[in-house]
């Protein structure tokens, strides 16, 4: 009733001013309610992203010391006759299968990477990909 009193009356606007501002006002809220969350909603889904990787840039974790990596111990693949094509072991960074003769470097988790993937990982994360566990606790003792 409100709108059609606010939108199709003419001489209430003369005859009762306060009325009809009154009624203005109480159609306008859900309108403007509804503008400020969609606003709302339109700014978190572009400020989000941004937010997430201003966060990473703010994060205070860095990357293992090439060092560290290099100390880590590696080892040969050599295929055994008891792993089958279903249970081939695999690389989790970059999902292939290890191949013979590949180098694996191990962590001190006992997860096995191939060098090439997991070393820029380790670069900008020092935990293991798998368990998160970190590098450098197991790496100094801790």
């Amino acid at each position: 009733m409100g709108q059609v009193y606010v939108f199709n009356t003419q001489d209430c606007k003369t005859n009762a001013f306060s009325l009809y501002v009154y009624a203005f006002i109480l159609c306008l809220i859900p309108y403007l309610e509804l503008g400020f969350a969609i606003l709302v909603f339109f700014i978190f889904c572009l400020c989000f992203p941004c937010l997430v990787r201003l966060a990473s840039y703010l994060d205070d974790e860095s990357g293992t010391p090439q060092d560290v990596i290099s100390k880590l111990p590696c080892r040969t693949f050599t295929v055994s006759k008891e792993v089958n094509s279903i249970e081939a072991p695999l690389c989790s960074i970059c999902l292939a299968e290890y191949e013979q003769d590949q180098q694996l470097r191990i962590l001190p988790c006992k997860h096995e990477f191939h060098t090439t993937c997991i070393d820029p990982w380790l670069g900008n994360k020092p935990s293991c990909p798998l368990c998160r566990a970190s590098v450098l606790n197991q790496e100094r003792g801790v």
